[in-house]
């Protein structure tokens, strides 16, 4: 639920609950990701085996298709891997969180969604001077979840190997884990890497968390976002939770214009607006998405209706997003412009951590 002055963050990845079969211990959580991970690591440095010296190997965040959604699970999954390598001898990881690496982030100068193969390879290996990338895909069904692993050559964007972590759902470690997304926020993710309609103009905006790309927030913490845009225009924030359920955030009871500058980037909320973010339970994964245009917009027949601050919207992530789009077209045939942009956001009950319920997600 949201409450007054604070955004309820509702999420579904790793959760301290009970799995079929019984519960398992973080050392024997934390023992199958490694045994997994280790034989994903052999299938992955198979092929330099007879190389004289380790291969450098820069890690980018796993992240759920190509939408650039992580989760705490894909984390320790990204974790076990790379120690995996790093004990096989055969590689030397270096991580993707240098300092100017972060700072392109910052600048929104590399869309992380669209860095999966090719030149992103190429682009994000030269900058952390890595000989191959490695990127890490999950998906799932039912009763599987699957991280497919490929490794590429930083010098043409080649494919040098591949491997997989497959996990059945009901196994009691990855149970505990709770990789599987909600399927409304997993829509939106793969929405948001689907192409988005043109018009004149050309318009662009971006958001991140202050905390840049993919963060993982405690129990307790505040939350901001940056917002910036390449025009005048109108921008509104949609949260999308794990639960399946939508929000507007901004504009909300507290600020209701919505008008943001070219090139000012806005911090919501600010030191002098009257609202606060804060992260409550449950914890996980969810996406703020920013919808942007250059003439007042607003969110008809989507069932919108009062939540505390904020304005519920009754309406499946699919709709919302295809609908905005729709809203597009017509601002474009008015001579205006359209633009999206989207941020994702990890939470963790920090409590649970200290106690040893689930393995410590970095």
């Amino acid at each position: 639920m949201i409450t007054n002055r604070t955004l309820l963050f509702l999420a579904c990845a790793v959760a301290a609950a009970s799995a079929v079969g019984g519960r398992a211990d973080a050392a024997e959580v934390q023992s199958f990701l490694e045994q997994r991970a280790a034989n994903a690591a052999e299938a992955l440095v198979r092929p330099f085996q007879a190389q004289g010296k380790p291969l450098t190997v820069g890690l980018k965040a796993f992240s759920y298709g190509d939408s650039g959604a992580t989760s705490p699970f894909l984390r320790t999954c990204r974790d076990a891997v790379s120690a995996a390598l790093v004990a096989s001898g055969k590689c030397k990881v270096v991580e993707r969180e240098t300092a100017r690496l972060n700072e392109l982030l910052q600048e929104d100068k590399l869309r992380e969604g669209g860095l999966t193969a090719g030149s992103g390879a190429t682009l994000l290996g030269n900058l952390l001077e890595a000989d191959a990338m490695l990127f890490g895909k999950g998906s799932e069904t039912e009763f599987r979840f699957r991280v497919d692993l490929e490794l590429l050559s930083t010098t043409d964007g080649s494919k040098l190997a591949t491997a997989k972590l497959d996990f059945v759902k009901d196994e009691t470690p990855v149970g505990q884990l709770k990789p599987a997304m909600n399927a409304e926020v997993l829509a939106a993710t793969q929405l948001t890497a689907s192409p988005q309609p043109q018009g004149k103009g050309e318009l662009e905006v971006g958001i991140l968390s202050t905390r840049a790309h993919n963060p993982v927030y405690g129990s307790g913490e505040l939350v901001q976002f940056r917002v910036w845009t390449n025009q005048d225009c109108y921008v509104r924030l949609v949260c999308i939770d794990a639960s399946g359920d939508k929000y507007q955030i901004f504009p909300n009871r507290y600020q209701s214009d919505y008008r943001l500058r070219a090139y000012q980037e806005q911090v919501i909320p600010g030191p002098d607006q009257p609202f606060r973010y804060r992260i409550v339970p449950p914890f996980g994964t969810e996406m703020v998405m920013a919808f942007a245009a250059t003439q007042p917009f607003d969110l008809p027949g989507f069932g919108l209706k009062a939540a505390g601050s904020f304005t519920q919207i009754d309406a499946g992530a699919k709709g919302l997003i295809e609908g905005l789009r729709q809203k597009g077209v017509g601002i474009f045939d008015a001579g205006g412009s359209y633009a999206e942009g989207h941020c994702v956001l990890n939470t963790v009950d920090a409590e649970e951590g200290k106690r040893g319920a689930y393995v410590p997600i970095r």
